[in-house]
């Protein structure tokens, strides 16, 4: 929310693209105002300002739903792992000035990220959170190949209860093998930390 509203503050506007945004729960956050800590409480109608929020995702039935709740505003549905973006979505990403992924890489990797960024003249800035497993080797070396400043969190943020004992063993040791870093501060819960990069390269 800090973000969106420094970049409404400088240019009046902002255009956001979730990656895989599925039901719209980032696209709700931004356009209600709304912190995490509250995403039970009920929206109504968004709060008006000049945020816009493209979803890209593969399930329609998730976009819709996004989209008739006025969670986004555009939508991409398409599988861009392994299909090129069309001239038409390609356009409709001119002007973004944020592309967020949270939760999306255990679906989504560089191909995608490398076509949202393929243009030189997409200069947004990257806010990311990846679970404390994901191995981040490939997403920072393209980070940072791409822009002046990247950072990493070195705290980490709870996500969700795990489903069972094997899901935590599974986690715990992909942690210690990708971020051991991180080890101390994981309790009983799947966590994430948080990625970001700006002042993109020319």
């Amino acid at each position: 929310l800090a973000k969106v509203d420094s970049i409404l503050l400088e240019r009046g506007e902002c255009q956001v693209v979730d990656v895989a945004c599925s039901y719209g729960f980032n696209g709700r956050i931004i356009k209600n105002e709304m912190p995490y800590e509250s995403f039970l409480q009920k929206c109504l109608t968004p709060t008006v300002k000049k945020a816009t929020v493209i979803g890209t995702d593969i399930s329609s039935n998730a976009l819709d739903n996004a989209l008739k709740h006025h969670y986004i505003d555009h939508v991409i549905c398409q599988d861009l792992e392994n299909s090129c973006l069309t001239p038409e979505h390609t356009e409709l990403l001119r002007g973004t000035d944020l592309v967020i992924a949270s939760g999306a890489f255990s679906y989504v990797g560089m191909p995608t990220l490398k076509q949202i960024y393929a243009s030189p003249a997409n200069t947004a800035d990257f806010m990311g959170w990846p679970v404390c497993s994901y191995d981040k080797t490939e997403l920072m070396d393209f980070l940072n190949g791409l822009f002046h400043k990247v950072e990493v969190s070195a705290a980490v943020s709870p996500m969700r209860t795990f489903t069972c004992q094997q899901e935590k063993e599974t986690f715990l040791s992909a942690v210690n093998v990708h971020n051991p870093e991180y080890m101390e501060q994981l309790e009983d819960h799947l966590c994430v930390f948080q990625v970001t990069a700006s002042g993109r390269r020319s």
